[in-house]
């Protein structure tokens, strides 16, 4: 009788079956269904073949009492013997053979009884474990080399016969879900193959295990098609990180993110084709784990050259119209409906002192304080609200000039169009500058005018002049006593000449007339120097000398209104300083122009001098070729951050209203500009001025204008 321990192999057996079918569970279903059912179905069996064991446990102590029965009787048999041996000694050779007859049979019997309970066991193991088990365990094997179609026949009624059922169930099932499958496989695949985006799935180190057709074309590859003839050919072994990455670090930048996130969208990184050349494109993927451990990647790539080529066109396009906006001299500034700000160019930061960052966001009323509200934000409200542009021309701005001047501003604002409601462009124009010189446009003009009238003036003048120191000639003539006509009149009047001349002698009439004489020769002078000093027109530059054009110039500013009775110009002393020089080639009337205003500008330095005033006139040669003329005075000077700005239009050190501060600009603008020379100041407070003129002798704008 065999014991427990001799179905050991087939439980072995049926464990490395189970063992074996454990693979199944991890398939898609419904293979994993009958995996689980197989294995339930060899736990059952395993539990029976228990049972069995437990049957042989009981069996073994009736193998014992037939033991102990055979026992007993060779007991019996040898007290029976031991009894009758004295009594049947006889018959001792017919009882010895009865005896030996009867052990022969009771082991005979218990042979033939274990021989019976052997072959019992092993038809019952045989039918109803090893047959069934055998046909299980040889479908399964046809089942795992491919045979997914046959039915499982074991002709049996009993638990084996569920086993079948359920088999056969599982089988149609999967066939059908087989087939539903191939049919999801092949439309996918197809999905798979026609992508235009590239999709791939490769190890950590970067060989590529899968990919579709995209991924070919677009990398220039040969990739695998999934057979193994095709994975060990040379010409498919291609390495993400070796081959593709322009720069293989980007690579371990994506292995980080995936590592760190386990998916990864849009990660942009410059890749190269099989032919060198590199392109844009944007890798997302997710990292697949088996059992806890990193096993590939799973990913798709899209190429984004031309999207990124179209956002880097538009950034630098926007970066480009951003400098524009940031280098254009004017204000420009968005607001949205809201009258929030959107835009704000550099040169309202410079303006503002904002920064763009600190302005955008803003309500207009709260960042720019360069103007009163009052007037500029309902203009703003109203093309906001009527959609048609605003100007407003010569508006005052809170901001000051440097100086201290007042500031102006041409203020346009137009609406502007986008998806949505309407916002508003604010363009301001800083036209201070352009007002200035409107005015001194005005200035010249009214210069001018005055110009002309003194030479209308000048010539009017001299018409009555004429006519005074003519008859002043006459006049002086009938009074010589050296002309007889004279004589021979005073005769017939009973007088002589001599009386006459003594008369006028007397009464200081000779003195009269020399002095209407002087005052008629000195208003000549004066209208010849007025016309020269308004001439005006294409410059005439011709050969001057200096020291005359200097007199002239210093006669004309004594007879000034202005410097006789505001400035006290007859009270200032003038020291000559007179070099023996060439000419100068030169504009006459231009040059007087500066120096009287070098001269106006040194009497009113000299007003306030409790010292003797004095003007120092300088003539000297400079060089070979240059000429040098200085005007200084004693006055009270000035500090260097005046004398930097002394020549700069509109600036004057008068009161408010008293100058408009353009002589020296003009005077500086001459000199240089149309005479090719310098004009500079020296300065110090409480130690006089002095300008320097430095001309050319031979001037190189006569040659132009010759």
């Amino acid at each position: 009788i065999s014991t427990p321990d001799t179905n050991a192999p087939l439980d072995g057996e049926l464990s490395k079956l189970a063992l074996r079918l454990q693979t199944l569970t991890a398939s898609a279903p419904p293979i994993d269904r009958l995996g689980r059912h197989l294995i339930d179905a060899i736990a059952y069996y395993k539990s029976r073949m228990q049972q069995y064991r437990d049957e042989m446990v009981l069996l073994g102590p009736m193998d014992a009492d037939l033991k102990q029965l055979s026992e007993q009787i060779l007991s019996a048999i040898e007290v029976v013997d031991q009894k009758t041996v004295v009594s049947l000694e006889g018959t001792l050779g017919y009882v010895d053979k009865t005896i030996v007859t009867l052990v022969v049979v009771g082991q005979i019997f218990l042979v033939l009884l274990a021989f019976a309970i052997w072959f019992y066991l092993r038809s019952f193991l045989k039918k109803h474990i090893h047959t069934p088990m055998s046909l299980i365990g040889d479908r399964l094997a046809k089942f795992e080399q491919g045979d997914r179609d046959s039915l499982m026949s074991l002709g049996r009624g009993d638990e084996w016969g569920e086993i079948e059922a359920i088999f056969n169930k599982i089988v149609t099932s999967l066939h059908e879900s087989v087939s539903s499958l191939e049919i999801s496989e092949r439309r996918y695949r197809k999905i798979f193959d026609n992508a235009s985006d590239g999709i791939f799935q490769a190890t950590i180190a970067g060989n590529v295990l899968e990919a579709n057709q995209a991924i070919e074309v677009m990398f220039g590859y040969p990739l695998p098609d999934g057979s193994e003839a095709s994975k060990d050919h040379e010409s498919y072994t291609i390495n993400l990180q070796e081959d593709i990455y322009c720069r293989p670090a980007d690579r371990q930048r994506w292995i980080d993110l995936l590592r760190q996130h386990r998916e990864v969208h849009n990660f942009e990184v410059e890749l190269r084709r099989r032919d060198g050349s590199s392109f844009w494109a944007s890798v997302s993927g997710h990292l697949v784990q088996v059992e806890g451990k990193e096993a590939l990647i799973e990913g798709v790539i899209r190429d984004v050259s031309e999207r990124k080529n179209t956002h880097d066109a538009m950034e630098q396009m926007q970066y480009y119209l951003q400098n524009i906006i940031d280098s254009m001299p004017s204000i420009l500034i968005g607001v949205d409906h809201n009258m929030i700000v959107t835009l704000w160019n550099q040169r309202a930061e410079e303006e503002s002192l904002l920064a763009a960052d600190a302005a955008k966001g803003y309500a207009m009323s709260t960042v720019c304080y360069l103007f009163d509200f009052s007037v500029f934000m309902s203009k703003l409200e109203e093309t906001l609200r009527t959609g048609k542009p605003v100007r407003m021309q010569k508006v005052e701005s809170r901001k000051r000039t440097e100086s201290g001047n007042k500031r102006f501003f041409d203020i346009l604002i137009y609406p502007l169009a986008v998806d949505g409601p309407n916002g508003a462009v604010i363009y301001m124009e800083d036209v201070t500058e352009r007002l200035q010189l409107e005015e001194l446009m005005v200035h010249s003009e009214k210069m001018q005018s005055i110009g002309g009238l003194a030479a209308g003036l000048a010539h009017e003048i001299n018409n009555p002049l004429a006519v005074v120191l003519q008859n002043i000639q006459v006049l002086n003539r009938r009074l010589s006593p050296r002309l007889d006509k004279n004589r021979q009149v005073a005769e017939e009047l009973g007088t002589t000449m001599e009386t006459i001349v003594r008369y006028t002698q007397l009464r200081g009439c000779e003195q009269i007339i020399h002095l209407i004489a002087d005052a008629g020769h000195r208003v000549a002078k004066i209208v010849a120097n007025i016309q020269s000093f308004s001439r005006s027109g294409i410059s005439n530059l011709v050969p001057c000398v200096m020291s005359d054009l200097v007199e002239r110039t210093i006669e004309l500013a004594a007879s000034d209104h202005d410097m006789r009775h505001k400035f006290n110009f007859k009270n200032i002393a003038i020291v000559r300083d007179y070099h023996a020089v060439a000419d100068v080639c030169c504009e006459s009337s231009q040059i007087q122009q500066v120096l009287l205003s070098l001269l106006k500008n040194a009497a009113q330095a000299l007003v306030d001098c409790t010292d003797e005033p004095q003007i120092t006139v300088k003539i000297y040669s400079c060089d070979k070729e240059h000429l040098c003329l200085q005007v200084s005075d004693n006055g009270k000077g000035m500090a260097a951050e005046v004398a930097a700005k002394i020549f700069d239009p509109f600036y004057t050190t008068q009161d408010v209203g008293a100058g408009h501060g353009l002589g020296l600009s003009i005077a500086y603008f001459i000199i240089t500009h149309n005479h090719d020379g310098s004009l500079r100041v020296t300065s110090e407070p409480g130690s006089g001025s002095c300008f320097e003129i430095v001309l050319p002798f031979e001037n190189s704008s006569a040659e132009k204008d010759s």
